[in-house]
């Protein structure tokens, strides 16, 4: 039986605690959770962080949890995450979590991180071994540059998977340096946070952030030059757009969403050299939003892998009558996961895809993989993200074969959700693990205020972008 122990305070429990003593639990350690008093005097900031952050909410303690209190001095043997305020014992062998370099918890933890942020902080495990910290584990994770709040409730998921990652020594230690929180700068902080939210919320005023499809036929794939982009009424979007050829005509799988229902909806539309994009309708609604429409052919068929996060799977349609009729097949894997992408691999399949935890927004800076001898299964995978990095983990689209290599194209939500994207060629996908290297980085051009989604079906090229309209 391996043991774990969880050092924290009497109340203002962090409630990634919860999620990673479950998490532990499902690997089969034995939990404790050690209640130590806080030493430490109240202080204005430690109560505003809990007021800011609902932590006067307790988190609960998981069944199967041993509970009991502990003194400072009286730490048990085996592994020790300190999630408490107050500093470990100087000679303890403790793994602390860190948000920036500030460890968690601590006064307005989130706040600093938020102002200074240029749109990503690191999220760490470190362990202390004779008070100098090691770094054993890192992801890179979005800070909101609007809220402290959210910045520390997209790192709040990560924290179970990061630690697990550390205990199993996937990462090599490097050296962290130590500070301290200052929280006098608590003012000025919260000044440039909330100067941000302002300018955005002025600039919006009277404009339309719009979603767009573009696409090109012929042309270096990996060239993100000159696009046709058809223009959407105002009343809607166009994006997600996935390339498909057939019987020698170019088609764009793509999703629609009318902004009075907030619902999306996968269309189609056959597109030529000259720009025209002849919309032929809708291939696929549910009561539920649909996005992600990859299309692609296999045994004998065509295939369609939408997102349906909000139906808990991931289904597998089957084409009956090219373009517009599609009924569901199968059913490949259960879950919140949202933009899957399946391809061939190695003689079978495999499959990358992002999980949410709670707001949608939770799955853009991970990574699921999983693999299978045949399409319709088994797959086995998708029990622990293969990246946390909000910089390229959620996928932008379906890798594609170009000049015999394998390319995958994540999402950079570091600024905004769909900001930029990352080439990646990849090199390995194993259930659970993925091997790649990146190529290239894509920002979205002057024009424009994002770029999330790249495909290339053989000479046709699609791409898609966010622009502010007038109203």
């Amino acid at each position: 039986m391996r043991f774990f122990h969880l050092v924290v305070p009497p109340t203002g429990v962090p409630h990634w605690a919860s999620s990673l003593a479950e998490l532990l639990l499902a690997q089969g350690y034995q939990v404790t959770w050690l209640t130590l008093a806080a030493s430490s005097r109240p202080s204005v900031g430690r109560w505003l962080d809990r007021w800011m952050t609902g932590t006067f909410t307790e988190a609960l303690v998981p069944a199967g949890v041993q509970q009991r209190s502990i003194v400072c001095s009286a730490l048990p043997n085996g592994r020790v995450v300190w999630a408490h305020p107050d500093a470990p014992p100087p000679n303890a062998d403790v793994l602390r979590v860190r948000l920036g370099q500030q460890p968690w918890p601590s006064p307005l933890l989130g706040l600093r991180q938020t102002a200074r942020s240029s749109g990503t902080v690191e999220l760490s495990v470190t362990r202390s071994r004779d008070g100098t910290p090691s770094t054993l584990a890192s992801a890179t994770v979005r800070a909101d540059q609007r809220s402290p709040v959210r910045t520390r409730q997209s790192c709040e998921s990560k924290v179970a998977p990061l630690v697990l990652a550390a205990i199993h020594g996937d990462v090599t230690e490097t050296t962290t340096a130590k500070t301290r929180p200052h929280t006098a700068e608590a003012l000025v902080h919260s000044v440039r946070v909330l100067r941000r939210w302002v300018a955005d919320r002025v600039a919006i005023r009277g404009h339309v952030d719009q979603w767009q499809v573009g696409f090109r036929i012929g042309g270096d794939p990996l060239d993100l030059g000159t696009f046709h982009w058809p223009e959407p009424p105002l009343d809607r979007f166009w994006a997600d757009p996935f390339p498909f050829e057939h019987d020698g005509r170019h088609f764009v799988f793509y999703e629609e969403l009318l902004y009075a229902d907030l619902k999306g909806r996968l269309c189609v539309a056959e597109v030529h050299a000259d720009g025209r994009f002849d919309v032929l309708g809708v291939v696929l609604e549910l009561p539920t939003h649909l996005s992600f429409p990859q299309v692609f052919a296999a045994d004998g068929e065509l295939w369609m892998v939408p997102e349906s996060v909000a139906t808990g799977e991931i289904a597998l349609y089957r084409c009956v009558a090219f373009p517009l009729q599609w009924e569901k097949h199968a059913v490949l894997a259960e879950g919140p996961f949202v933009d899957t992408a399946v391809f061939p691999w190695n003689h079978g399949w495999a499959m990358l895809t992002s999980r949410t935890d709670g707001p949608v927004e939770s799955a853009n800076d991970n990574l699921f993989a999983a693999t299978a001898p045949a399409l319709t299964g088994p797959w086995t995978g998708l029990d622990s993200p293969v990246l946390i990095d909000v910089t390229g983990a959620r996928m932008a689209g379906a890798p594609a074969q170009v000049e015999g290599r394998w390319y995958r194209v994540g999402q950079d939500c570091s600024v905004r959700y769909g900001y930029g994207m990352r080439l990646y060629e990849l090199i390995d996908v194993r259930a659970n693990r993925l091997e790649e290297h990146i190529v290239a980085a894509w920002s979205p051009a002057s024009n424009e205020r994002a770029r999330h989604t790249w495909g290339v079906a053989g000479e046709l090229v699609v791409m898609d972008r966010q622009v502010r309209r007038l109203r």
